[in-house]
C-alpha cells in the first residue's frame, strides 16, 4: 500500500514510476485506491509524462471519500513504443486534514497478456514540511525540500513586522534541509518571549508561519 507522504497541510508531494513502454493500443493502467480528503480542496492526481518528467498531463483526480477501496482503470492511448512514466501527486490546502490518499497494486496490461507491476519512488517537490517545535524554548527547526537548485530566502519578523533575522538568502541545491533558528536576532542578541513570524520563500512555494518563543 502506497501513499505520497505523511499527510500535512500545504502539501504538494508525489511518487513516480520508472519509465515503461506502450505495448499497443490496448495498453491499460489499473490500480486500487482509497481516499478520504476535504472535498474540492484536497486532491490526489494521476499524471503521465512522455518526456521523462519534463511536463505532465493529468489522467484523473480524486477528492472527497471513496468509502472503501475501489479499482480504477484507464486506457493509455499513446503510440506503440512511447516511453512514459506515471506520477501520483497529492495536494492539500492549509485547512482541514483527513486520512489522505492511498494507492496499491499499480499494474500495466499491454493487451498481449503481459502484465507489469510498477514500483513507485519518491519525487522531491518544493515543500515546506514543518516548523517545529512550536512553541519553542531554545530553538525551532524549519524543514523544507527542493526538487532542483533555486534561490531560497527565509527570514524572521517580530509581531510589529520588523525584520529581526535573515536565516538564509542564497541559491540552494536540490535536496532536503533542516534549518535551525535559535531565537536570536541578526546581531546575536537573545530575543524576548513573544510571537514571531518565519517567512519562507522557496520560489513558487511561499508561506508565513507563526512561532512562539518562550523564555
Amino acid at each position: 500500500m502506497k501513499r505520497p507522504a505523511s499527510i500535512k497541510t500545504n502539501m504538494n508531494s508525489s511518487l513516480t514510476t520508472p519509465n515503461f513502454y506502450i505495448g499497443n493500443n490496448d495498453t491499460v493502467l489499473h490500480f486500487y485506491t482509497y481516499y478520504k480528503t476535504e472535498r474540492n480542496y484536497d486532491y490526489g492526481y494521476v499524471e503521465i509524462s512522455t518526456n521523462n518528467g519534463s511536463t505532465w498531463t493529468q489522467l484523473t483526480s480524486f477528492t472527497d471519500s471513496s468509502l472503501t477501496w475501489i479499482r480504477y482503470q484507464t486506457r493509455l492511448s499513446y503510440p506503440v513504443g512511447t516511453a512514459v512514466k506515471l506520477r501520483f501527486r497529492f495536494y492539500s490546502d492549509a485547512s482541514l486534514l483527513r486520512e489522505g490518499w492511498f494507492v496499491d497494486d499499480i499494474n500495466i496490461n499491454n493487451g498481449l497478456e503481459i502484465h507489469e507491476e510498477l514500483t513507485l519512488k519518491p519525487e522531491i517537490t518544493a515543500e515546506i514540511s514543518s516548523v517545529l517545535p512550536n512553541p519553542f524554548i531554545r530553538s525551532v527547526m524549519i524543514t523544507y525540500a527542493l526538487p532542483n537548485e533555486r534561490h531560497v530566502k527565509i527570514t524572521v519578523y517580530d509581531i510589529a513586522g520588523k525584520l529581526v533575522k535573515t536565516l538564509v538568502d542564497q541559491k540552494v541545491k536540490a535536496g532536503k534541509y533542516n534549518l535551525v533558528w535559535d531565537g536570536v536576532d541578526g546581531q546575536g542578541r537573545r530575543l524576548p518571549s513573544g510571537v514571531y513570524f518565519t517567512k519562507i520563500d522557496l520560489g513558487k512555494s511561499k508561506v508565513v508561519k507563526k512561532v512562539i518563543l518562550i523564555r
